[in-house]
């Protein structure tokens, strides 16, 4: 296992109501600083660490969080079941709480040895045109 930095931004709380159909959720909360633009996470899933300091991702169990931007302190829930986004009115002022779907058909989380995992992405590569690969080194400067 690989250590990287860790995610400042958005505070992974973890999974409630483990095992339990149309219960399960990941809890999240935004930085209390400034906004946070969902768009670069993704939540996934993988075997915790006996230490609970990391964990091995699953292949094939990734959710991107969407292009939304949260508020300072906004949560966001996201459920492992099927449904539809919604956010709810939060008292004393606090930012609405936004509620996601996984749409998964079966719960995530029912071993203690399944944690979330939130994946920040910073950099990304979008395969090149056929017509790229073809003229090689044309057009590039130099």
């Amino acid at each position: 296992m690989f250590r990287i930095a860790d995610i400042l931004e958005l505070k992974l709380f973890g999974a409630f109501s483990r095992g339990v159909p149309n219960e399960e959720r990941v809890i999240m909360q935004a930085w209390e600083h400034s906004p946070v633009e969902l768009g670069r996470f993704f939540l996934s899933i993988g075997w915790g660490s006996p230490g609970g300091d990391g964990a091995a991702p699953f292949n094939d169990y990734f959710l991107w969080l969407g292009e939304m931007v949260l508020q300072p302190k906004q949560w966001v829930v996201v459920m492992t079941g099927p449904g539809k986004p919604t956010t709810y009115g939060m008292p004393d002022g606090e930012p609405p709480m936004m509620v996601m779907h996984w749409n998964r058909a079966n719960v995530l989380f029912a071993s203690e040895n399944v944690v979330p995992i939130l994946l920040h992405a910073d950099q990304i590569a979008v395969k090149e045109s056929p017509q790229q690969l073809l003229l090689g080194n044309a057009g590039k400067p130099g």
